[in-house]
């Protein structure tokens, strides 16, 4: 599987790049209540406390999307924003969940 397809097998990391791709920076916060409200997340998040959710993101999604240069992130006070691999993945993340609703 190559690297993009994983980076992009979770609904939390496609949420979040959806989400930087509308807004171009965003902040944890701005994240939380991206998932909360968007109907392929809710689900996801209904399940999680946003705790739990805010310490996935902040330890494992955005780390793991920052070391391969999809996001730039270091400090969760700093905010997110595209990194410089950002539009290399971008035209992967809809076809993917188009599939994945069929």
């Amino acid at each position: 599987m190559s690297t993009i397809h994983v980076l992009l097998s979770d609904e939390t990391r496609r949420a979040a790049l959806r989400r930087l791709g509308a807004v171009e920076r965003t902040t944890i916060q701005d994240l939380m209540r991206y998932l909360v409200t968007d109907d392929r997340t809710a689900g996801v998040a209904e399940h999680l406390d946003s705790r739990t959710l805010t310490i996935r993101l902040i330890h494992d999604h955005l780390p793991r999307l920052a070391e391969h240069g999809v996001v730039d992130y270091e400090n969760p006070g700093d905010g997110i924003q595209p990194g410089p691999t950002f539009d290399d993945v971008a035209p992967f993340i809809d076809p993917l969940e188009r599939s994945e609703s069929q």
